[in-house]
């Protein structure tokens, strides 16, 4: 299959700021948000506590891939020794995030069994946040030092990837079964009838008296809709379509799709939040929310052939590129992906790059590549 010329281009032209990236950090920690000082850019690095550190190693893997330079390899095995302690950390449901993109990626470039051993063992540790009266996975036990008591969700959709390749990799129904009644309790209590979705429900009470209340971490409040939140839906509802071919999870990715187009802008870039009354004028964009959505959708146009999928794939990677968001530059060392916004509530890393919007959007990429089309932009939104 004719791989696309501006694919190509666009792999091209994010190789070697993924390097300069590298070169920068190092292994001194791993790039996070890169904010602009004095004209320049300089990634705020995390040390292997943070969820986003297996996105940027998926970077590196990625970059390996398509190079073939090892200096991307050694750096992304020596990095996943600073995250390794964490397939047995119990405090937090970002086992996915941190482990899909290292671990199980490291295990099909590389062979080596310690990577699948280690992607199993995270596996194990994420079922044990499942609580089965809430029938979910709950978030996290502490959150900047604060108790959160019985919390969850909606970004977990994404890591019950770790789940439904364990299940398949393993035959262990304990796999199956969390991930199951996590994804089919969160469609319940996350998605809205009009595709719109919550970002955070907190559990009240317990037996007769067990209430689901919405809450806000995210966004601009409990009953909004976080674009970045609708992103992860889409993302994690495609997966759980691809692994358990269940018709139900493409009908509810559909409706959170529809939502999506029905109110971004024309550029396809949603505001940080859709609901935010400033709009356009006033509230800032998340591009990472846009990268995620593009992952989503070129993974359901992988899985199910339908066309409507890669076309609203291609149209919102075309339009990160036209508009000015894709903003590589070796020369500055900073993100591939202009314009994200990490945490609005709080004023964190506002109108930046972010690790993990890159991450999806080479991933999107990547996908997309197979298309066997003249321009990954070349068909309109339909």
């Amino acid at each position: 299959m004719t791989v696309p010329a501006a694919a190509d281009e666009l792999v091209g032209r994010a190789l070697p700021n993924v390097r300069a990236t590298l070169t920068g950090a190092g292994e001194d920690g791993f790039p996070f948000a890169a904010v602009a000082t004095d004209g320049d850019h300089r990634w705020t690095l995390t040390h292997g506590e943070f969820w986003t550190e297996g996105l940027w190693l998926g970077q590196l893997w990625w970059a390996y891939e398509h190079s073939g330079d090892r200096a991307f390899f050694r750096a992304a095995e020596s990095l996943y020794e600073r995250i390794r302690y964490r397939r047995h950390d119990p405090s937090t449901h970002d086992l996915g995030f941190l482990f899909v993109p290292s671990a199980l990626r490291a295990w099909k470039v590389t062979g080596h069994e310690r990577y699948r051993l280690d992607a199993i063992e995270a596996a194990r540790t994420l079922t044990g946040r499942y609580d089965p009266e809430c029938q979910v996975i709950l978030a996290w036990d502490m959150l900047d030092g604060v108790s959160m008591g019985r919390v969850a969700i909606i970004d977990t959709l994404v890591n019950l990837q770790l789940l439904y390749w364990a299940s398949s990799e393993t035959r262990d129904p304990r796999f199956d079964d969390v991930a199951r009644s996590t994804l089919d309790a969160m469609i319940r209590l996350f998605v809205r009838a009009d595709g719109s979705t919550r970002q955070m429900v907190r559990f009240e009470g317990t037996g007769c008296t067990l209430r689901a209340v919405a809450a806000r971490h995210q966004g601009y409040g409990p009953e909004s809709c976080w674009s970045r939140g609708l992103g992860w839906g889409i993302y994690g509802l495609a997966s759980a379509y691809e692994h358990l071919a269940d018709e139900k999870y493409l009908d509810t990715a559909g409706r959170l799709i529809d939502y999506y187009l029905e109110n971004a802008p024309g550029d396809l870039v949603p505001l940080y939040d859709f609901a935010d009354p400033a709009g356009v004028a006033g509230a800032p964009r998340d591009s990472s929310a846009a990268t995620i959505t593009a992952a989503g959708l070129a993974r359901l146009w992988r899985v199910t052939g339908s066309e409507r999928y890669g076309a609203l794939a291609r149209s919102i990677i075309g339009s990160l590129v036209d508009n000015g968001y894709f903003v590589p530059d070796e020369e500055r060392a900073g993100g591939l992906i202009a314009h994200g916004c990490f945490h609005y509530p709080r004023r964190l890393f506002i109108d930046t790059e972010l690790v993990f919007g890159d991450y999806y959007f080479v991933e999107a990429l990547t996908l997309l590549r197979s298309d066997g089309r003249s321009d990954v932009r070349s068909c309109a939104v339909t």
